[in-house]
């Protein structure tokens, strides 16, 4: 697939999220349970979400680190497993994925060959926001898939960098 890439600057969003560190072959299955879950912490507290529901990723060797949750228009309180968290603001690459979330990899890739083109490096693990319902349109090569990726300017070898950015846990 041919990735459109745009530099878009993000605000901060303030989520709703559960986080979690599974093996990969759990991601699919826990995934929907855990937006469930989401959506109904917010019904409880009367919170409206304030967009589509996404995941964000941070890949470990044996495992991988994920928030699920959805944006929300004011900030939550801890229910269960759900607590506030935000999507970071600043610099993003961003792109449109069409197809099977098994593809989503060449998404990202696309990502970072672009940012490195721009003479930049990726700045915190990358999120994907899911616009289509696999319930309601079961064909996956219709799901539309955001993906974004923060970066920033590369830094110089020896320079001080300021800090590190927010990952996932």
């Amino acid at each position: 697939m041919n990735y459109q890439v745009e530099s878009r600057t993000l605000e901060e969003q303030p989520t709703a999220v559960i986080s979690a560190r599974l093996p990969f072959a759990d991601v699919p299955q826990w995934l929907p349970e855990a937006f469930q879950e989401v959506v109904e912490a917010l019904a409880r507290q009367g919170v409206r979400p304030g967009g589509m529901p996404f995941a964000r990723y941070v890949f470990h060797p044996d495992a991988i680190g994920l928030e699920a949750g959805l944006p929300v228009q004011r900030p939550v309180t801890p229910d269960g497993r759900v607590v506030p968290g935000s999507l970071p603001g600043g610099a993003a690459a961003v792109t449109t994925h069409v197809g099977p979330y098994e593809d989503l990899e060449a998404a990202v890739g696309a990502l970072r060959e672009w940012i490195i083109a721009q003479g930049g490096e990726p700045a915190g693990g990358h999120w994907e926001i899911y616009h289509s319902d696999s319930a309601v349109e079961p064909d996956p090569r219709t799901w539309r898939t955001e993906v974004v990726l923060p970066w920033r300017a590369k830094t110089p070898p020896g320079a001080p960098t300021g800090g590190s950015p927010r990952e996932t846990r």
